[in-house]
């Protein structure tokens, strides 16, 4: 019976520890959270939330990364995408902030018309996730600035060329 009192007192203390860290973040993105904010505010929110959930750089498998953010968006990926993993060598990342980025980077794929190859790689010092698109994209937006600041403060970079965006990131 003590035991399973200090558990709900543990569980009630984990619960209210969660709900101060969401209402912390509430109030960094400016508003409650009521449902997903559009555009950059998601990627800025998942920025904070790393930070305020103390997430630290670890060396991390960029195909993992990959996969992770492919299962989150699958169901609007179905017939857009050419998958073509590489070896990179493992990144050096906090996780949560550069999957993020790149379920931006497949929100483009989503909306594209034809097939877009997404391709992994890269050699020490730099790993890199590479988005070829059948035409021109549109990269000149608040989101992917927000993208490109994110890959920044990891080391990296965001870049784009014509069709191609490349995600470059510290390798180990």
């Amino acid at each position: 019976m003590m035991r399973a009192l200090d558990d709900d007192v543990h569980a009630a203390a984990v619960m209210q520890e969660y709900e101060a860290k969401i209402a912390a973040l509430e109030r960094m993105v400016g508003r409650q959270a009521l449902e997903p904010p559009p555009g950059d505010e998601v990627l800025v929110g998942m920025l904070a939330a790393g930070e305020l959930l103390r997430e630290r750089k670890q060396w991390a498998d960029l195909n993992s990364i990959l996969v992770s953010a492919l299962k989150e968006e699958a169901a609007g990926l179905h017939g857009h995408l050419s998958l073509v993993p590489g070896s990179p060598p493992p990144v050096l990342i906090r996780p949560w902030p550069i999957r993020m980025v790149l379920r931006r980077l497949l929100l483009q794929v989503r909306t594209s018309e034809g097939r877009v190859k997404v391709e992994t790689g890269g050699r020490r010092p730099r790993a890199w996730i590479r988005l070829t698109f059948p035409r021109r994209i549109d990269a000149d937006t608040e989101e992917f600035a927000v993208c490109r600041r994110i890959a920044r403060e990891h080391g990296g970079d965001l870049r784009f060329r014509g069709r191609v965006i490349v995600l470059s990131l510290p390798a180990a």
